[in-house]
């Protein structure tokens, strides 16, 4: 299944269960407002947002299930933040 978006639209796949990350802090499901994106639309082609990208978001969206993935459908303007890890930047410092 094939899916666009149309507009300023950003799909973002919603994580699993809650897992521990590298701090140890165990992020539980539901107050967890962290993705990735999956699917941009048309007009968000030329913006800093990119398939793969880690991102915080707020409260304004819908959500779907498609192909077994929580995707959680905004507008781009939904999207507060881009998560970098900084585990790599860590190791370049230490090498």
């Amino acid at each position: 299944m094939q899916v666009l978006m149309r507009g300023k639209r950003v799909g973002v796949e919603r994580p699993g269960r809650a897992q521990k990350n590298d701090s140890l802090i165990a992020m539980p499901e539901d107050t967890s407002a962290i993705g990735y994106i999956k699917y941009l639309g048309k007009d968000l082609q030329s913006s800093d947002l990119r398939v793969g990208m880690k991102v915080c978001y707020g409260k304004n969206r819908h959500e779907l299930k498609l192909n077994g993935a929580d995707i959680l459908v905004m507008e781009d303007d939904n999207i507060y933040a881009i998560v970098e890890d900084s585990g790599a930047e860590d190791k370049k410092a230490s090498a």
